[in-house]
């Protein structure tokens, strides 16, 4: 395993490895790695978080992060939603329904594609959203592994030089 550039608590690492575990189960091709992250600062102080966070773009650019996150909602709720949709869950609550000729029906994705849910790992882009109020160097420490562990478990190819 590549050694792990600085201390992070034992129980993020344990998050990595389970998401390598995963990561190598799966076994998607991606093509590109993007990243989120709060921008945190203290509110006597914002110039030196500010700093921090475009120091930690500049960071992530190095590694070969890309993309962009203004156009994606990803919310819990949003995901839930689409992941209930893409079971065949019925949309709207009980009483939506759609009226046609000779039939009133539930509405619900269609056609109804047993197990598409699960196809949903099938994907090109591998996207973090980091957490707050980390240090700069947790979240170098949080892209450096996905660069080195995550990423070419996932077929991932750095487009910076070695």
């Amino acid at each position: 395993m590549t050694e792990r550039k600085g201390c992070v608590p034992a129980e993020r690492n344990r998050g990595v490895d389970r998401l390598l575990r995963v990561a190598w189960q799966v076994a998607p091709r991606i093509a590109t790695l993007a990243f989120l992250t709060p921008g945190n600062f203290a509110d006597y102080d914002p110039y030196t978080g500010l700093e921090d966070t475009l120091q930690l773009f500049e960071y992530g650019e190095r590694l070969g992060f890309d993309g962009d996150w203004r156009a994606y909602d990803l919310s819990h709720t949003r995901i839930e939603r689409l992941a209930e949709n893409l079971r065949g869950d019925y949309l709207g609550g009980p009483d939506t329904v759609i009226h046609s000729p000779g039939n009133t029906q539930r509405p619900r994705l269609q056609p109804h594609s047993p197990g598409l849910v699960d196809r949903l790992a099938e994907t090109a882009e591998l996207r973090l959203e980091l957490p707050y109020e980390f240090h700069r160097a947790e979240y170098e420490q949080i892209l450096h592994d996905a660069v080195e562990l995550v990423a070419p478990a996932l077929g991932w190819n750095s487009p910076i030089p070695a």
